[in-house]
């Protein structure tokens, strides 16, 4: 076999070609958009027991939102909305991957607080912080190609509108969530159900 026909043979394996030779990619989520929960973790089922304001916030999981929804597509777009009544929080990406059973994007972003200035809360030993564009470094906008953080399917409801997502179990990533509040070698948990 030549190196071409070896090489289309393993492209064809990793893409799940057709017969035919064509593509026939199965999206891990479908476009749409989507009410996304905050991550919980999967050892408990409950929001972390964050030992920082900035854990909370380096998650993006602001208190009091009125919305945190997620836009798959079209095409590689990713866009994510978080809002309470006073800021909404626009974080636009690319995908990564949305596929065999993963859904992954890169690591660059950009972020939008509207209106300009404005700020979401994190409570956080009873004091509630203002997080906006300058808070953190997490909130720098950048145009990095690389994979962020890459997120499993766990569970599918049976009408397909509901997708429980939760993240790797190899080292580094799950001793992670133990820094985070949940336990020593866990994951998070997040579930999209459609709008």
């Amino acid at each position: 076999m030549s190196r071409a026909l070896a090489a289309l043979a393993l492209a064809c394996h990793l893409a799940s070609c057709s017969e035919d030779g064509g593509t026939t990619w199965t999206q891990t989520i479908p476009e749409g958009s989507y009410a996304v929960s905050g991550p919980v973790c999967a050892s408990s089922n409950k929001r972390p027991r964050y030992p920082a304001q900035n854990y909370q916030a380096a998650l993006y999981d602001f208190d009091d939102l009125t919305a945190r929804r997620v836009t798959i597509g079209p095409g590689a777009n990713f866009t994510e909305i978080y809002a309470d009544p006073d800021c909404t929080l626009t974080v636009t990406r690319l995908l990564y991957r949305n596929a065999q059973g993963e859904l992954t994007t890169r690591a660059g972003k950009a972020h939008a607080f509207e209106p300009a200035g404005c700020t979401l809360g994190v409570r956080f030993r009873d004091y509630v912080y203002p997080i906006g564009k300058s808070y953190s470094p997490v909130f720098e906008d950048g145009a990095g190609r690389d994979p962020s953080l890459a997120w499993y399917l766990f569970e599918t409801s049976a009408d397909r509108k509901a997708f429980t997502l939760v993240t790797d179990t190899v080292e580094p990533v799950a001793t992670a969530w133990g820094q985070y509040g949940c336990e020593p070698a866990d994951q998070l948990r997040k579930i999209l159900t459609k709008l």
